[in-house]
């Protein structure tokens, strides 16, 4: 031990910054009195994630939010458990009383993830009002637990909406509607949410018309109807639609866009051809088109707009695997890389853990 106390303070701090966890952070702190104090830095509880190994029940999360650790975090991210049985499912991993408790002791808290909660039970409006960034990726929401959002009071500084994998979020509660009353959102992240009709998506581009990133990929009923409507938001510079049934036509609906789209994701979408990518190379802003090896006619588009268009970076699913540091590939790149004799290059690392 008192070979590690004699260490320098920045190689402290980059062994505790290279831990992996808040929690074998804090346990560090018993070390040493030197140690104590540089574990509780500002710049190390900025950041925390509770996932993995690292979960907290409720119990444990209730001691952390009213701990002075909880009044250095500015983002924090919470998984909850994976239901396997009745007993863990009825059991949440936040309550309203947590939530209010965040409210009054993490006055610096900007952004909340809790993914793949039960959180069924929660409202809305006792989410800190200090919240910029929510994500409830792979949760499961009340049903009415939108209603929230049509007052003002909750939530007013809320820019990034993350429901990914929010299963439960459907056009028939009406939880969308209240979304789409939220003019001051420029990111909407709504993945493989097929309870949501075509004719709430359409709504989009006339209620939320500050939107920068949407994200509507996964969604099987999504059509070329949309893409139209989508095509009319004037702000927008990432979109995806992967996995959609959007065709060609959609994508010269897109191509009459007034906004500035940088990045446009359209891997696995069957009724998109060769055609639809030299259409797509219409917009000018356009930087990067994302699609699978499979698609039809799309290596021929590829080399004929290599040239005529070097700006435009048209990447498979190989390709952002060697851009990305470090990225493993998605769940559906290596299930179509496989099933159509494609296999990545040495270069690629695939990890399916």
């Amino acid at each position: 031990m008192g070979s590690l106390d004699t260490l320098p303070e920045h190689v402290i701090l980059k062994i505790l910054r290279n831990l992996g966890g808040p929690v074998n952070i804090s346990r560090s702190g018993m070390i040493s009195r030197r140690w104590y104090r540089m574990s509780r830095q500002d710049a190390l509880w900025r950041r925390t994630e509770f996932s993995g190994d690292s979960r907290l029940n409720l119990r444990q999360l209730t001691a952390f939010v009213k701990s002075p650790l909880a009044t250095k975090v500015v983002h924090l991210s919470i998984e909850g458990y994976v239901v396997r049985s009745a007993r863990t499912y009825s059991c949440s991993t936040v309550t309203n009383h947590v939530l209010t408790l965040m409210g009054r002791k993490m006055a610096k808290l900007r952004s909340l993830t809790i993914e793949n909660a039960n959180i069924s039970n929660i409202a809305f409006k006792c989410i800190p009002k200090t919240i910029e960034r929510l994500c409830l990726s792979g949760s499961i929401i009340g049903y009415c637990a939108m209603d929230d959002l049509a007052h003002p009071s909750t939530l007013p500084r809320l820019r990034y909406l993350n429901l990914d994998y929010v299963h439960n979020l459907s056009s028939n509660s009406k939880s969308f509607q209240y979304i789409l009353r939220r003019k001051d959102l420029i990111n909407l992240e709504v993945r493989h949410c097929n309870g949501l009709s075509n004719m709430d998506l359409m709504r989009i581009s006339d209620c939320l018309v500050n939107l920068r990133v949407l994200n509507l990929s996964e969604i099987k009923f999504l059509n070329d109807t949309v893409m139209r409507s989508i095509a009319s938001l004037r702000c927008l510079v990432e979109l995806f639609v992967a996995f959609t049934a959007v065709s060609d036509e959609g994508i010269s609906s897109l191509a009459q866009t007034e906004s500035k789209l940088h990045l446009l994701d359209i891997r696995g979408c069957p009724r998109i051809t060769g055609q639809g990518l030299i259409t797509a190379s219409d917009i000018k802003s356009l930087r990067e088109i994302w699609i699978l090896r499979f698609m039809d006619g799309c290596d021929a588009a590829r080399l004929s707009l290599k040239d005529c268009n070097p700006h435009l970076m048209i990447l498979d699913e190989v390709d952002r695997q060697k851009m990305a540091v470090p990225q493993h590939m998605d769940f559906y790149s290596i299930y179509f890389t496989n099933v159509f004799g494609n296999p990545p290059s040495e270069e690629v690392e695939v990890d399916m853990r």
